[in-house]
C-alpha cells in the first residue's frame, strides 16, 4: 500500500504525516486500522475531517464490484476479431484476432507464414476498411504479392488501390529501431481517426532476424531487449486496441516430423506436439504471445496446415487445412 501523503486529501497536512509516523503509522493501510478516535488525538483533527480523509483514501485506492453485464458490453465496445480472410482458420480460432492480444505464426521457411499475412491485411484493409501497419524487419515485403492478393477480392480498380493506401510498411534493421517504433506508436497510434479509419493490426516480420545477433552472447542483454519488446507490444495492442501478429521461426535442432508423409503417417503414433518443431526465441518467450499458429505445407499438396499449439481459449491440438492459392 501507497505510503501516507497528502496528495490524496489536503486534510492531511506534513505535520499530522510526521504525528502518525511517530506511532508507526506508516501506509495508508495502516492509517484505515487505527480508530478514527485514536486519530483524532494523534492528528489533532476533528472527527469529521478524519472521516473525510478515510473516505478518500477509499475512493482512491479501493476496487469497486463491477456488474458482470457492464463488464461484458464494455468488452464488446472496445475489443473487436480480426478475421484472416480463410474461413477455415477463422472458425478454428472462433473468428479470427482478438485486439488487444498478441499473436504469432511461426513454421519453416516457405511454410505460408508471409502468405497468411498478406491474406489478412488484404481482408483487413478491403472487407474491414480499416489501416494495418506491416513492419518489415527482414526485407522481404512484396508490394506486388500484396497487390496480387487485393486484386484476388475481384473489387473495382479504384477500391483496391485506395485499400493498398491503408498499408503503412516500415523497415526497421535491429532491435533499437523496433522499439524506438513501437515507443513512438504507443503515444501517437490512432491519435487522429479519420471517418472512423484507424489502425487496427500491426504485423512484425519476422522477430528471429533482428535477435539472431545477440546468439551466444554470455551477457543477458538480449533476454533485456526481449523483455522490453514483449512490455511495450502488450501495452500497445492494450491501450490502443489493435491485434498484434508476429512471426517466428522454428528452433534451430528442434526436430521435426511430417506427419502429413503418408509414408510416414502408416509407421508414427498419432499426431501429437511433439512432431512440431519449436518456435525460436527460447523459453522466456514461449510464454509471451496469447495466440501461438503452427503453419506447414501438407506434403505432395498445395494445401496448408495449421495447427493451434498454444491458446487460452481455442483447443490446442486444434487444426485446419486450406489451399495456399
Amino acid at each position: 500500500m501507497a505510503r501516507l501523503s497528502s496528495r490524496v486529501c489536503s486534510l492531511l497536512k506534513e505535520k499530522s504525516i510526521s504525528q502518525l509516523r511517530r506511532r508507526k503509522i506508516y501506509t495508508f493501510v495502516d492509517f484505515l486500522r487505527e480508530e478514527p478516535e485514536k486519530l483524532v488525538k494523534i492528528c489533532d483533527l476533528s472527527y469529521s475531517e478524519i472521516m473525510i480523509i478515510r473516505r478518500n483514501v477509499i475512493l482512491h485506492y479501493s476496487a469497486f464490484p463491477k456488474n458482470c453485464l457492464n463488464a461484458y458490453r464494455g468488452l464488446l465496445s472496445h475489443y473487436a476479431l480480426i478475421p484472416f480472410g480463410v474461413p477455415s482458420l477463422d472458425n478454428m480460432i472462433d473468428g479470427g484476432l482478438l485486439t488487444g492480444t498478441l499473436t504469432e505464426i511461426y513454421g519453416s521457411p516457405s511454410s505460408g507464414k508471409t502468405k497468411l499475412c498478406y491474406d489478412i491485411t488484404a481482408h483487413v484493409v478491403l472487407q474491414l476498411k480499416q489501416q494495418v501497419m506491416y513492419v518489415d524487419a527482414k526485407g522481404g515485403f512484396s508490394g506486388k504479392s500484396l497487390r496480387c492478393r487485393l486484386e484476388s477480392y475481384d473489387f473495382p480498380l479504384e477500391l483496391v488501390e485506395e485499400a493498398q493506401k491503408n498499408v503503412t510498411v516500415i523497415s526497421v534493421k535491429c532491435i533499437n529501431e523496433l522499439l524506438s517504433l513501437l515507443y513512438h506508436l504507443r503515444s501517437s497510434l490512432n491519435q487522429e481517426i479519420t471517418e472512423g479509419v484507424c489502425t487496427r493490426l500491426i504485423i512484425i516480420d519476422s522477430l528471429p532476424s533482428i535477435f539472431y545477433q545477440f546468439i551466444g552472447e554470455t551477457s543477458n542483454k538480449g533476454l533485456g531487449f526481449m523483455n522490453s519488446l514483449a512490455t511495450i507490444l502488450k501495452c500497445i495492442a492494450v491501450e490502443n486496441r489493435v491485434a498484434i501478429l508476429l512471426i517466428n521461426l522454428p528452433s534451430k535442432g528442434s526436430e521435426y516430423v511430417d506427419t502429413t508423409d503418408p509414408v510416414l503417417q502408416s509407421s508414427r503414433k498419432p499426431f501429437t506436439s511433439s512432431s512440431l518443431l519449436k518456435p525460436a526465441l527460447g523459453n522466456y518467450w514461449f510464454h509471451v504471445p496469447n495466440l501461438r499458429l503452427f503453419v506447414r505445407k501438407i506434403h505432395a499438396s498445395r494445401e496448408l496446415e495449421v495447427i493451434v499449439t498454444k491458446s487460452s481459449s481455442v483447443l490446442i491440438g486444434k487444426t485446419c487445412r486450406f489451399c495456399a492459392d
